[in-house]
């Protein structure tokens, strides 16, 4: 009988969080990734904010990777191309699922094991 699941075994989690300028909200999902899911590595991507060496030192500061575009795309384009570096990121960090949070998301609770039974 076939399985009904796409993994034949528990898939290496990464995580990417989208934003333009949001300090407050990526240290608040920062913080709450320490606390819950420290062990899934993490891509902050920035599009081309003013504010992005401040994430740059932040995301630094907890461990996590950052990356920004070389120029403003806007929302709807800034959004879709956090999807693309997180999608390069996790090939090269050889991440098998990646889960895009939005940067108001703050999770409360350890979410992933859920997720991975």
């Amino acid at each position: 009988m076939r399985s009904a699941f796409i993994y034949s075994k528990r898939p290496r989690l990464g995580i990417v969080i989208g934003t333009y300028a949001a300090v407050p909200h990526i240290h608040l999902q920062l913080e709450s990734w320490r606390r819950f899911c420290s062990d899934i590595p993490v891509l902050i991507h920035d599009d081309f904010s003013p504010q992005r060496e401040r994430l740059a030192v932040l995301a630094n500061h907890y461990g996590a990777d950052f990356s920004t575009n070389q120029e403003r795309r806007g929302h709807p384009l800034g959004d879709l191309q956090a999807f693309v570096s997180g999608m390069e990121w996790a090939e090269s960090a050889g991440i098998e699922l990646l889960i895009k949070f939005s940067r108001r998301w703050i999770p409360l609770t350890a979410w992933h094991h859920e997720l991975l039974d």
